[in-house]
């Protein structure tokens, strides 16, 4: 434990320094030392080096560097690219000093991809056909179809497109795109030389990796993080020294991710499993079957993973009576809201000593612990975490002044992960940095005298669900609720806490004729197809005449409702459960 603190800030140990400065270092260093490591995507079935991929990369640089981009300026973005492309682009980019971003889409896609586009700006766009091509045709959809002089009037910024065909080997149709053997066509006119030039002409402070937060508030946010904070965290000791490791595809907004992926390019003796970028959205058949058998096949030690794939693992291994052959280190599992009864059966199962991490997109992790330890048992209990190392947390109030231990106000972090700026929106990344380079999560919290510190939800919005450590916000649901033509009104509030899964959502509805009742697999169906994703899907619907409403009577009362709620399901626990809902506890399976 730390010595007991007079102020709520928890100053870390000077950060020892790292062996690259920047990220591009790291990549220069790992081809002349070959440094071999394998990658192996589990949606392609594909199997392929590092140094594969980095030769791949210095094709495509030579080619990007044909496009007229401006180093530290422009960027490239990938929209459904699943395969092993996708990490030879993002070299390339860092190689010579451009922006990258990998982009999740989901529906409305042709609104999403212009949402995000508009914020990122990218001259190059490379589509592909995972997502079962549907991402390629809605960002095909937004390209013009005569000659107009650019790529897409929807999309002004737009110059170039290019079409990765390694996950199905097929040609585009639309004559403004070309495939990614034309970029590297482009860029045998380039000489070693002047690939050289280009790379000295990267500093540390470039934008090396756009990531968009989930867009969960419905506001998606533009974030930038520099060559020098992903440098650090590929070659820093923040994530240990990973051997095998089952991580996401490159399109997840979380930097922890991402770092293990990206280490698999410059890191020795290693191998990094990729899950399908598509993995909520076309899931993978007997997902905890297949990742099992992954562990145990690669040896992989180190999960960097969803709780709910994390929950098909345990599923599957507990059916089955499986025993791991060796040993797992680390799980990371995200979200800081965690039942105890979930943790203690994941290290039965598993023998896995998890590590639980609070973070958010801007900074990546800003606290964690291990609940095997002794003290982790204890604060897990009080859902009580520690700084991460090398990251300073301090509880503030509305004028960024530490406040006194115990005391309740925003969480704030800085450490060298801490993003850069929120692309194009000066305002709003002004008032997430503080002036002395402190970010505003945005979270209510309170530190402890041992250093701890505890988040207790948000600072301006008390009503948010935590489902598999995922945090979902009632706003994206209500609006696609509401969407329906028979609907006057919708609001989506905690019905029940659930060990297993988390907030068990409660949807409450108001026709627009009171006696009305819409048959549950036709709504559930209708807002599967204006965008709501599996993990948002209620547990419950229930029918009001009438909501209650504040005291002037002018809008609903959430807080009423959310426990006029509580109060029906404490008398009668079934009401208003769906049929998806009451088979998954039949079941005992995971969303």
């Amino acid at each position: 434990m730390q010595s007991p603190l007079t102020k709520s800030y928890t100053k870390a140990p000077a950060k020892p320094g790292n062996k690259y400065d920047f990220l591009q270092q790291a990549i220069v260093n790992t081809r002349q030392k070959q440094q071999r490591s394998l990658l192996v995507n589990m949606d392609t079935g594909e199997r392929v080096s590092n140094l594969d991929l980095l030769a791949q990369a210095e094709e495509y640089a030579k080619g990007l560097l044909t496009l007229d981009l401006t180093p530290g300026v422009d960027s490239i973005a990938l929209i459904g690219c699943a395969t092993f492309q996708a990490l030879a682009l993002f070299a390339a980019a860092a190689d010579i000093g451009l922006g990258f971003a990998h982009v999740f889409i989901h529906p409305p896609r042709e609104e999403r991809i212009t949402t995000q586009m508009k914020l990122l700006s990218p001259k190059v766009i490379v589509c592909g056909e995972s997502a079962g091509g549907n991402n390629a045709s809605a960002l095909l959809s937004l390209l013009d179809s005569e000659t107009t002089g650019k790529v897409s009037s929807r999309l002004p910024f737009l110059e170039h497109i290019f079409y990765d065909s390694s996950y199905k080997d097929r040609s585009p149709t639309h004559k403004s795109v070309k495939t990614l053997y034309k970029l590297k066509e482009l860029g045998e006119t380039v000489s070693d030389d002047q690939l050289t030039e280009a790379r000295e002409r990267v500093t540390p402070d470039f934008i090396c990796q756009y990531l968009f937060t989930s867009g969960s508030t419905g506001n998606p946010k533009c974030t930038s993080q520099t060559q020098r904070s992903l440098g650090s965290l590929v070659s820093g000791p923040e994530l240990g020294l990973i051997e095998n490791a089952i991580v996401s595809n490159m399109n997840v907004d979380t930097l922890v991710s991402y770092g293990i992926l990206i280490r698999g390019l410059v890191q020795a003796s290693c191998t990094i499993v990729m899950i399908p970028e598509t993995y909520e959205e076309r899931p993978l058949k007997e997902p905890g079957k297949l990742l099992t058998q992954a562990i145990i096949t690669e040896r992989v030690e180190v999960l960097v993973i969803a709780i709910n794939v994390i929950a098909a693992i345990m599923e599957y291994m507990k059916e089955q009576n499986v025993v791991l052959p060796h040993q797992l280190k680390t799980a990371l599992l995200g979200g800081q809201l965690m039942s105890y009864q979930f943790i203690e059966e994941l290290q039965e199962i598993t023998k896995i000593n998890a590590m639980i991490a609070y973070g958010m997109t801007e900074l990546t992790l800003i606290g964690a612990l291990f609940p095997g330890s002794s003290e982790g048992k204890l604060c897990l209990k009080d859902a009580r975490m520690y700084p991460f190392p090398d990251t300073e947390v301090r509880i503030a109030d509305e004028q960024d002044q530490v406040v006194e231990i115990g005391e309740v106000g925003e969480i704030q972090a800085k450490s060298c992960l801490a993003f850069k700026e929120y692309k194009n929106e000066e305002e709003l990344t002004k008032q997430v940095l503080t002036e002395d380079g402190f970010v505003r999560t945005g979270d209510a919290g309170k530190m402890f005298p041992d250093g701890t510190f505890k988040v207790l939800g948000r600072m301006n919005d008390k009503d948010r669900f935590n489902i598999y450590g995922k945090v979902e916000y009632p706003g994206p649901i209500e609006a696609i609720v509401c969407l329906h033509p028979e609907i006057r009104q919708a609001f989506v509030v905690t019905g029940k806490q659930n060990d297993w899964i988390g907030d068990e959502i409660t949807c409450c509805i108001q026709t627009k004729d009171k006696s009305h009742r819409i048959p549950e697999e036709s709504l559930l169906q209708f807002c599967k197809s204006n965008g709501m994703y599996h993990r948002q899907q209620p547990a419950r619907i229930l029918y009001f005449d009438d909501f209650p409403v504040t005291i002037n009577g002018r809008k609903t009362s959430k807080i009423q409702l959310r426990e006029q709620v509580k109060q029906m399901l404490a008398e009668d626990e079934s009401l208003g459960k769906c049929q998806w809902f009451i088979d998954l506890e039949k079941s005992g399976k995971t969303y």
